[in-house]
């Protein structure tokens, strides 16, 4: 539904004529190449001719309503004149009544013969004829009245405190209205954002095996084999799929996007974003139920880091915390050795920080292969050289070792490698968000026999025999790893986020904001706003607040006060487009004056590319 309503918002920017040359260029060649596209270009095209019969219409009921109240106004005359005579008569017939009681008779006399009253009552009554009939019936029996009391009140009076009270009603209605709900973003903005956003990473993946990937930005993901379904009919999809990933880990990115950090109306902080997609040959993908996939994001440093969902909308997106139990998670999570919290302790290495409880377990694993191995098999098998051996094996939630894999040039030497494996004693298991998980660890090591190398095109995988006692998915017999991961541990990775998510789609690594700063109310005023995005960036924290538009102000709600923040305003007006940003503190409704300037668009984004040192 939101892409129906971004391609529509589009084709009537170009119907509009307020895209730019190039937006108009790239507009015209998409109709060319997608077929679904310009069905509903077509299908726009005969909605706004539908409008435009209907307005026709329109003008033809509005011609007999003239008619109609004219006819009306008819009435009326005739009705005021009956009223005016018999007031006449009214006064001369009982002129000594009068007289006794002066102050009652000459305030209802002023009433009835107001002209310039009787002129705005007659105006409402003719703007709403369902009332006149009961108007007419009403002026009769002022007309026939012989006595006038002091709770009497002319029809006028009545008409025109109507008339007053619902113009009042409507004014603070109106009010009301201006001040809770907000302006939408102008057509032509959100057609610039959409054409402009940052194109996709599409990485080609076989569902049959477990895979790892590492994207341009550095984001780490582990997919589980058989873990995706055609989005329609739910049916599990195999072979060759395609991986759309987007990341966003710069600010400038993110202000291109149209993303803030904001979950309803509260803060955020970020650690990154991702925009994951899937199809197969453009058939929509989502994830099969049960499967999850793992990522580690390329930000370090923060805690309480949460991972959250984005909901599009037409401001951009709004982010919600991910509600899964994390029990649930945390039991099926699988985090590697490189990236996971707190890693798994061997014994005897207890009592030392992270990284050395890292250090000391890789040189206990390695004196116990290089003590344990039989070299006697390699060399019975002929074997001469360096000789590569690649392990990996899991240690489980309560610290077992298993699910032990082997890759040698001979299935004796893995064989053996997987034995030596298996000795390893029990550890204390690694954590993630504070709860045991299962860790995948890897190392590579070479043997070296006598003579100089044999060279081998063959691999061979062994897999243990031996298994977890509990097990929560059945693990494939290999393992593709296209960032060459096996072996290769490092430090820059081991405080780094790393969550598991049931969802495809907006993506990011949050936390909520605390600030226990005294807040305030944040808004400005901007001249000819129309066309205006404005977005506060925080240098002390990695957030982007979006504002709220209302008229010619932008609110940013409450804000902790004195903060050190860039506000950025994006103007789009047909062909031209501007920018405008600020440094500033944050204080109570600023008097600010924004500079806005034209830009291209690649002005525009080396301008907010020279920002991304702040964030």
């Amino acid at each position: 539904m939101e892409k129906y309503i971004e391609n529509t918002d589009l084709i009537n920017a170009y119907l509009n004529n307020t895209l730019s040359k190039n937006e108009k260029l790239i507009f015209e060649k998409r109709l060319e190449i997608d077929s679904e596209f310009k069905q509903l270009y077509n299908e726009q095209l005969a909605i706004l001719e539908g409008i435009n019969r209907v307005g026709l219409k329109a003008e033809i009921n509005a011609a007999k309503q003239s008619y109609v109240r004219g006819k009306w106004m008819k009435y009326i005359g005739i009705s005021v004149g009956v009223v005016l005579v018999s007031v006449v008569i009214f006064s001369l017939v009982f002129k000594t009544e009068i007289t006794k009681n002066t102050e009652k008779i000459n305030n209802q006399i002023e009433a009835i013969t107001d002209v310039e009253t009787v002129e705005k009552s007659l105006k409402k009554l003719i703007e709403d004829p369902k009332e006149l009939k009961e108007v007419i019936e009403i002026d009769d029996e002022i007309a026939t009245s012989r006595k006038a009391t002091r709770n009497d009140v002319s029809i006028e009076e009545v008409v025109n405190k109507e008339a007053v009270s619902k113009e009042k009603s409507l004014v603070k209605i109106d009010e009301v209205s201006q001040k809770t709900k907000p302006e939408p973003m102008a057509t032509e903005l959100k057609a610039f954002f959409k054409l402009n956003k940052k194109q996709p990473q599409i990485i080609e993946v076989n569902t049959e095996k477990e895979f790892t990937v590492t994207c341009k930005e550095g984001t780490i993901l582990t997919i589980p084999a058989k873990s995706f379904v055609d989005a329609k009919t739910a049916k599990l999809v195999t072979g060759i799929i395609s991986l759309e990933v987007t990341e966003y880990y710069k600010l400038s990115d993110m202000l291109i996007g149209n993303l803030t950090t904001k979950a309803d109306d509260k803060q955020l902080e970020t650690g990154g974003m991702l925009y994951l997609d899937a199809n197969k040959k453009g058939k929509k993908l989502k994830l099969k139920k049960g499967r999850r996939i793992q990522m580690t994001f390329n930000s370090k440093g923060k805690k309480g880091m949460q991972l959250f969902s984005g909901e599009e909308n037409n401001e951009g997106v709004n982010w919600k915390l991910q509600t899964e139990k994390k029990e649930s998670i945390e039991e099926d999570v699988e985090v590697a050795f490189s990236t996971i919290e707190i890693v798994p302790t061997y014994p005897g290495c207890e009592n030392l920080s992270n990284n050395d409880k890292r250090k000391c377990m890789n040189d206990a694993i390695n004196k116990i292969v290089s003590r344990k191995f039989d070299m006697e098999i390699a060399e019975n098998l002929g074997l001469k050289g360096k000789q590569k051996i690649v392990i990996d094996f899991r240690i489980d939630k309560k610290g077992n070792v298993g699910e032990v894999n082997a890759r040698a040039s001979r299935k004796e030497v893995a064989d053996e490698a997987v034995r030596v494996i298996e000795f390893l004693p029990q550890f204390i298991p690694g954590k993630q968000r504070g709860k045991p998980v299962r860790t995948r660890y890897s190392l590579v090591f070479n043997i070296q026999l006598e003579g100089e190398n044999t060279e081998s095109n063959s691999v061979v995988f062994v897999k243990s025999d031996k298994k977890f006692i509990e097990i929560f998915e059945k693990r494939l017999d290999s393992i593709e790893s296209s960032n060459g991961i096996l072996g290769t541990i490092s430090n820059d990775h081991i405080a780094r986020y790393a969550f598991a998510t049931t969802k495809l789609g907006w993506i990011n690594c949050d936390r909520f904001v605390n600030s226990k700063k005294q807040k305030v109310k944040f808004k400005l005023k901007i001249k000819d706003p129309n066309g205006t995005n404005v977005k506060m960036v925080f240098k002390s924290m990695s957030s982007i607040l979006p504002s709220k538009k209302f008229a010619d102000e932008f609110d940013f709600g409450l804000l902790p006060i004195d903060e050190e923040v860039i506000v950025i305003a994006i103007k789009k007006t047909k062909d031209k487009l501007y920018l405008a940003k600020k440094e500033m503190q944050t204080k109570r409704n600023p008097d600010l004056k924004l500079d806005f300037k034209e830009v291209t668009i690649q002005e525009l984004k080396m301008e907010l590319e020279n920002l991304n040192s702040s964030f």
